[in-house]
């Protein structure tokens, strides 16, 4: 049986930022004595686009990211920041974001400056991130009667809800198509379409990592998606748009978009496939 170790570090305190930090972040760190002291990170780096990281000593960000860090320059620097005791708020043009830390730390996202509502998007209460193995997991809520899209190539329905699956790249040559997975392509991008807009949650590692959108069940801690990453620390964006092709531009700016196909190469299909 495989060895299943997680641990979920608490009590976390804002700390003071280390080098060109922008306004619009916080820095967070756990102190718990259970496990070793993990540091969270949350800032904003577009509109519509934030960052949060989770590392701890033996847990780094991981090498060769997919996406580059936007540079702190490029940041709004309209950002509305409010903070209470244990919570920080930060509003730009387009979204809204809380913090709150009062056991572990939970980021609320809001589609437009009202928090009134539901959110859009928001981690899972006393659970949200995990020291799990040599990795991390993303716990947070999932919303039931909602569309899960996204994570790359993945086997029929369009629809992920409420299935799990393998984020690894791998060369699938005659696949079945409702049952096969992993599939091709290695993107862990998961987009949730609500009516209220939707939200990405991006991931830049190459680590192999599972996703389990709404497919676990566990009495304790309610209806909840999970991500977890096999090694290393978690690095993620967090996408806010109305539309899912607003999410999937901003997730293109972070990237890179895709070279465009030289001339001499239309017409042309370098494979065997007929």
């Amino acid at each position: 049986m495989l060895l299943q170790s997680e641990k979920i570090p608490s009590k976390y305190a804002p700390q003071e930022a280390k080098g060109a930090a922008s306004t619009a972040s916080i820095e967070l760190q756990s102190s718990d004595g259970q496990t070793e002291p993990f540091t969270f990170t949350f800032e904003v780096v577009r509109p519509t686009v934030f960052r949060t990281t989770v590392t701890s000593k033996s847990r780094p960000i991981p090498p060769f990211p997919s996406a580059h860090k936007p540079v702190t320059d490029s940041a709004p620097t309209d950002v509305e920041v409010k903070t209470s005791e244990n919570t920080q708020s930060f509003t730009t043009s387009a979204a809204k974001a809380v913090v709150e830390w009062s056991n572990t730390p939970i980021v609320s996202l809001y589609a437009g400056h009202d928090d009134s509502g539901k959110p859009i998007h928001a981690d899972l209460p006393f659970r949200s991130y995990a020291a799990d193995g040599p990795g991390i997991a993303h716990y947070s809520v999932y919303k039931k009667g909602t569309l899960h899209v996204g994570l790359g190539e993945k086997a029929a329905p369009m629809d992920l809800s409420g299935r799990g699956f393998l984020i690894s790249a791998s060369d699938t040559f005659g696949y079945d198509a409702y049952r096969t997975d992993p599939l091709y392509k290695h993107i862990p991008l998961l987009i949730n379409v609500t009516p209220e807009g939707a939200v990405g949650i991006f991931s830049t590692a190459h680590s192999r990592s599972t996703w389990s959108i709404g497919s676990e069940l566990d009495g304790m801690w309610g209806a909840y998606k999970v991500h977890r990453q096999s090694h290393g620390g978690l690095e993620e964006y967090l996408i806010v748009g109305r539309t899912v092709a607003d999410v999937v531009r901003s997730y293109a700016e972070l990237v890179g978009f895709p070279l465009r196909v030289p001339r001499y190469m239309m017409g042309y299909i370098g494979g065997g496939m007929k």
